[in-house]
C-alpha cells in the first residue's frame, strides 16, 4: 500500500534537486548562535604494547629486490619486543617481508656479538636529522632469538627505566 505523503515528499525532493520545485524557504538574516569552543587537548593514550629502549646496536636489512638481494646497514635507534626504529643512510622502503640481522653486543670482553635473525615488515621511512628513520615490526624470530632479545633488553634496563613505560 502506497503512502501518498511519502510519495509527495519524494517528488518534492526530486523537484528541488532538479531546480523545478517549490520556492526555497526564507533564510533568517541573523546568523545562528555559535556553539562554545572547547580547546582542551586530550591526552593521547599509549597504544604500544611493549616498553621501548634506547640502544645503538648495529643491524642490517636484507630483502629480495628487482636485481637480486639488497642489503642496507645502520644502527638501531630504539627497540621493543614488538619492533624497532633504525637510522640508515638510504631511503629504504619495501612492502614485502624483510630480514633484520640484529647484532647484540657482547656482554663480556673477549666474547663475540650474537646475531639475531628476525622477519619484519617495514611500517614507515622518514627523513630525520640527515638520516632516514625506518620503523620495523617484528613478525617472526629465528628459534631462540626472541628469548635472547628479551634477556638482553632486561639487562639493558638494569640501570634505569625504559624511556617509555607502558
Amino acid at each position: 500500500m502506497k503512502n501518498p505523503d511519502v510519495d509527495q515528499a519524494v517528488e518534492d525532493s526530486l523537484r528541488v534537486l532538479q531546480g523545478l520545485g517549490k520556492e526555497e524557504p526564507e533564510v533568517s538574516a541573523t546568523p545562528p548562535t555559535p556553539l562554545p569552543a572547547f580547546t582542551m587537548k586530550l591526552p593521547r593514550p599509549n597504544v604500544r604494547g611493549h616498553k621501548r629502549y634506547l640502544v645503538k646496536w648495529r643491524m642490517a636489512i636484507v630483502y629480495e629486490g628487482g636485481n637480486g638481494k639488497k642489503t642496507f646497514h645502520g644502527r638501531v635507534n630504539d627497540i621493543s619486543l614488538g619492533g624497532l626504529s633504525i637510522h640508515c643512510d638510504h631511503n629504504v622502503f619495501y612492502e614485502g617481508k624483510v630480514i633484520l640481522l640484529l647484532a647484540l653486543p657482547p656482554l663480556n670482553a673477549g666474547t663475540r656479538e650474537k646475531i639475531l635473525e628476525i622477519s619484519c615488515r617495514m611500517n614507515y621511512t622518514i627523513l630525520s636529522q640527515q638520516l632516514f628513520r625506518i620503523g620495523l615490526e617484528f613478525l617472526e624470530f629465528r628459534k631462540g632469538d626472541k628469548k635472547l632479545l628479551e634477556e638482553r633488553l632486561e639487562i639493558s634496563n638494569a640501570g634505569g627505566m625504559a624511556y617509555m613505560d607502558v
